[in-house]
């Protein structure tokens, strides 16, 4: 168990220490495992994962977010819009949507298979009031 461990450099935890023992052909339990890491005080060390950034701290920091600052006192004064993307089959499909603010409602969508500016502003298609989840007050 020493050598897995140490070999591991002290990443492996019980469940991963017992797989390894059983896959080298040792007739232990997970208890047993778990009893015995107990017993010698050993506890796997987390590997903590760095990732790099893309670098949009940077162009958000040189464009400041006006609208987060104002606040609406009722529906239709501030519009947001977003651009996402989801997988459907094997393709990606991208999705614009803008919102009320106040309300938080949809207001407008699109699907596309291009990531456009276009998607976001004209050619939205707009609900029907009474298919909105949220009817206009």
């Amino acid at each position: 168990m020493r050598v897995i461990f140490e070999w591991s450099d002290r990443t492996y935890g019980s469940p991963r220490l017992y797989r390894a023992l059983v896959d080298l052909g040792y007739a232990v339990s997970h208890r047993r495992v778990e009893r015995l890491m107990r017993q010698a005080q050993w506890r796997a060390r987390v590997v903590r994962v760095s990732r790099r950034t893309t670098g949009t701290h940077r162009w958000f920091a040189q464009h400041p977010n006006r609208v987060r600052a104002q606040t609406t006192t009722a529906p239709d004064q501030i519009w947001v819009g977003d651009l996402t993307y989801v997988p459907v089959a094997s393709h990606w499909w991208y999705v614009a949507a803008i919102l009320d603010r106040h309300s938080r409602r949809l207001l407008a969508w699109r699907l596309g298979r291009t990531r456009d500016a276009r998607d976001s502003r004209a050619g939205c298609w707009r609900p029907p009031c009474d298919a909105a989840n949220h009817p206009r007050a």
